[in-house]
């Protein structure tokens, strides 16, 4: 059965990157091995990589996309023929399956605390709060000397949109930072 990776993520069909890998971060956490210990967990976790793998990569997705509209267009008939599994697009879905059971047993093999990292610095979420920091202390300074140089409060107005721009680019920077901290926290158990 031709599988709908954006079922299998829970996300629209429609969905930003964003979305995409803050679903799979989410469910990649839940099911792994070594936190999930339900009986079908390795195979919800093998599910959710090979529809991340495919998603994620804006190639494959617009690919995944075509087939996925001509497979729907049969309405399913291809289900469990051979027409299917023989055609190019057959051959695709077995290598993306492949390719996805490869590397969710490559995350499984990996301690949970070592896979956490890795995928929260793999599948960063926003704007990652870094480069947030350093536009803020960059904005700071530019309207500093702005406000330092100017004699009149005509002159010091473009410090009040730096200023403006430093609070919203720090209020996003400890918004990103306490989202993945708490992303890591409560799956890190």
């Amino acid at each position: 059965m031709f599988k709908n990776y954006y079922h299998v993520l829970k996300i629209s069909n429609d969905a930003s990157q964003k979305e995409i890998k803050e679903a799979f971060r989410r469910l990649a956490f839940q099911n792994h091995p070594d936190v999930n210990k339900s009986f079908d967990a390795h195979e919800k976790f093998i599910e959710i990589t090979e529809a991340y793998e495919v998603l994620k990569d804006i190639n494959k997705r617009r690919e995944y996309d075509e087939i996925y509209e001509k497979y729907i267009s049969y309405d399913g008939r291809f289900n469990g023929s051979s027409r299917f599994a023989e055609s190019d697009y057959g051959r695709k879905y077995r290598e993306w399956q492949d390719s996805g059971k490869k590397k969710s047993e490559e995350f499984a093999s990996t301690p949970f605390d070592e896979f956490a990292k890795n995928i929260v610095r793999e599948v960063k979420v926003g704007a990652n709060y870094l480069p947030n920091l350093l536009a803020v202390l960059i904005t700071v300074s530019i309207a500093v000397t702005i406000i330092s140089k100017s004699d009149s409060v005509a002159t010091a107005a473009p410090s009040l949109i730096f200023f403006y721009v430093t609070y919203h680019l720090l209020n996003v920077a400890i918004k990103d930072y306490k989202k993945e901290k708490f992303i890591y926290k409560n799956y890190k158990k």
